[in-house]
């Protein structure tokens, strides 16, 4: 079976401080996008893991509701300052 013999991988949010870690075959996971959920893509350790990434937009505000990185500085450097990747997401 395509994308069942791998292990590792997973996002972590870094500004809220939280990592998922596993997912079952077939889920989404789904977050705004923008500057106040920065993430990054965790390593797969063994295998090939397959995803599949898309976007979308609403056509009657586009991104000019999106704040710039200026406008987040402040928050950027406190991200660095409390990374901790140990911490998992929660789901309700």
């Amino acid at each position: 079976d395509v994308g069942k013999d791998y292990e590792g991988g997973g996002c972590r949010f870094v500004r809220q401080n939280c990592s998922v870690l596993s997912t079952r075959r077939g889920w989404a996971l789904m977050q705004p996008g923008r500057l106040t959920h920065l993430y990054e893509v965790l390593p797969v350790t063994k295998g090939t893991r397959y995803i599949m990434y898309t976007n979308s937009i609403d056509l009657n505000t586009g991104f000019t509701d999106a704040l710039t990185l200026e406008e987040y500085e402040d928050d950027v450097e406190l991200i660095k300052l409390r990374f901790d990747s140990t911490r998992p997401c929660r789901f309700f």
